[in-house]
C-alpha cells in the first residue's frame, strides 16, 4: 500500500482499509507507521481499541516499536463521549486488533466513517487459532475494504510465510478452547500452511 493515498483524505482515497495477517506478522507495527505519517502529515486521527482486548487495553504498541499511541476503548454498547464538533477535526479513523470488535462497535465506527466521510483503517487478525476466519473481519470485508494482507516469520521452518496462528498447550498445538484468549508467544506461534499441515497431522 501507498500510505500516501490514504493519508490525504481525498475522494479518491480508500474509505475502507484492513490490514490482517497472523500473529506477529507486524500488524500494529504497519498501523503504528501509518498513523505516523498521519500525523506528520498534519491529520487529526482518531484511534480505537476494542475493550475486549486485555492485554494492551487502550494501547496501541508493537513488538518492533518503544513507541505506542493511546486509544480510545469501544465495546460492550459502549462509545466515548467527544466533545462537540471533535468529529468534525478528524481526518482519518484507526481500530487496532479488530477482531475484538463487537457489532454494536463496528456499526458505531462506520457509521462515523459513512456520515462523515471519513477513512477507517482496521487492522485484526486473519483467523483464529482454528483456522477460522473471525466473523467481524467478514463483516469488515462486506465494505469491499482495500485489502492488506502481511504474512509472519514461521516458528517451524523460518521462512517468512506464515499466515495462521495456532494456540499451544504444553508445546502442542490445540484446536478446542474459547476463541478469544490473549496471549503472546507463550500461547501463540505462526506456521506457514505447509508446517500447518505437519503440526495437524501429528499433534
Amino acid at each position: 500500500m501507498e500510505i500516501g493515498k490514504v493519508v490525504s483524505a481525498t475522494i479518491d482515497a480508500p474509505q475502507v482499509v484492513l490490514i490482517s495477517g497472523s500473529m506477529f506478522s507486524g500488524k500494529s507495527k504497519r498501523l503504528i507507521d501509518i498513523i505516523d505519517s498521519f500525523k506528520e502529515n498534519g491529520k487529526e486521527v482518531l484511534i480505537f481499541k476494542p475493550k475486549l482486548d486485555k492485554r494492551d487495553l487502550g494501547v496501541v504498541k508493537s513488538r518492533d516499536y518503544d513507541k505506542t499511541y493511546d486509544a480510545y476503548l469501544i465495546g460492550d454498547g459502549k462509545h466515548p463521549n467527544f466533545k462537540p464538533g471533535y468529529l468534525d477535526t478528524v481526518d482519518v479513523m484507526v481500530v487496532d486488533e479488530a477482531q475484538f470488535l463487537d457489532k454494536r462497535a463496528l456499526y458505531y465506527i462506520l457509521g462515523i466513517q459513512k456520515g462523515y466521510k471519513m477513512p477507517v483503517i482496521f487492522a485484526g487478525l486473519n483467523k483464529d487459532f482454528k483456522g477460522e476466519e473471525f466473523s467481524i473481519i467478514t463483516e469488515i470485508k462486506k465494505e469491499k475494504p482495500l485489502e492488506i494482507s502481511l504474512r509472519a516469520k514461521c516458528f517451524v521452518c523460518g521462512e517468512k510465510t506464515a499466515s495462521q496462528s495456532r494456540r499451544i498447550v504444553d508445546n502442542r498445538v490445540v484446536l478446542d478452547g474459547e476463541q478469544f484468549q490473549c496471549g503472546d508467544k507463550e500461547l501463540y506461534i505462526a506456521v506457514c500452511s505447509r508446517c500447518d499441515k505437519e503440526l495437524i497431522g501429528g499433534r
